[in-house]
């Protein structure tokens, strides 16, 4: 199923975040190392390195809708509210919060996302403070 927030989407998401492992059909999420690893059908879309506190996704060329919903369930069950969709063949990420976008690419870390939200939310906060003044 294609839906970032069907039960094995969601239940893979979590053991993802909460790092834990867990196994579906499609996917399984284990520790390797100093790393948290994501399978989807024998490929790595996405792992957190203990080490660096950072989490980077990829596709290894699967564009896929699939691919797609569970790099999204990944990100629903982080900290952001970014979302993956696709225009004219290329996917982009995007903020629901601040309706920042973004290129989506292999390596691309929920680090670098995260910190687009706070140097949003850092901007509009002085803005706010010089009206204020």
């Amino acid at each position: 199923m294609n839906n970032p927030n069907s039960v094995p989407a969601r239940e893979l998401a979590s053991a993802f975040v909460g790092r834990y492992q867990h196994t579906k059909t499609s996917g399984h999420v284990y520790r390797t190392g100093p790393h948290m690893v994501y399978i989807l059908h024998d490929t790595c879309i996405a792992w957190h390195d203990f080490v660096t506190e950072t989490t980077s996704f990829k596709t290894d060329g699967w564009y896929t809708n699939f691919t797609k919903c569970r790099l999204e369930s990944i990100l629903l069950a982080s900290e952001g509210n970014w979302h993956i969709y696709q225009v004219a063949g290329e996917w982009v990420m995007w903020s629901q919060d601040h309706g920042q976008e973004v290129p989506f690419y292999d390596g691309i870390t929920l680090n670098e996302l995260l910190l687009i939200d706070e140097t949003i939310r850092l901007e509009r906060s002085e803005r706010k403070q010089q009206r204020a003044v």
